[in-house]
């Protein structure tokens, strides 16, 4: 079974049948399967450009999620400050798994 659903059209997508990390047919994002320690998470994979203050992301090279208490530009990076973390820099083209939720699938 594939690790990405369509929760608009509630349907399963192959990583072929994606355009853009979205579903073909409705061109929402999917969810994709991310494991963690604490059981698989139901995440987006956007833009770096795309996260708005509140939504959370994993701390680099690892399955802690944390929120993003700010956001601020610099040349074609983001720099973005995380709850009870550093700031980190992430290219704004960059693509990166934003937290939707538990895998409950």
């Amino acid at each position: 079974m594939t690790n990405n659903y369509c929760h608009h059209c509630e349907s399963y997508k192959t990583d072929e049948e994606l355009i853009d990390y979205k579903c073909p047919k409705c061109v929402e994002y999917v969810y994709i399967k991310f494991e963690t320690e604490t059981g698989p998470k139901a995440t987006h994979f956007i833009l770096a450009n795309e996260l708005e203050r509140g939504d959370m992301i994993p701390i680099p090279y690892t399955d802690d999620f944390r929120e993003i208490l700010r956001l601020k530009e610099s040349d074609n990076d983001l720099l973005i400050g995380l709850k009870q973390y550093k700031q980190i820099k992430v290219s704004s083209t960059k693509r990166v798994n934003k937290l939707e939720g538990t895998w409950r699938l």
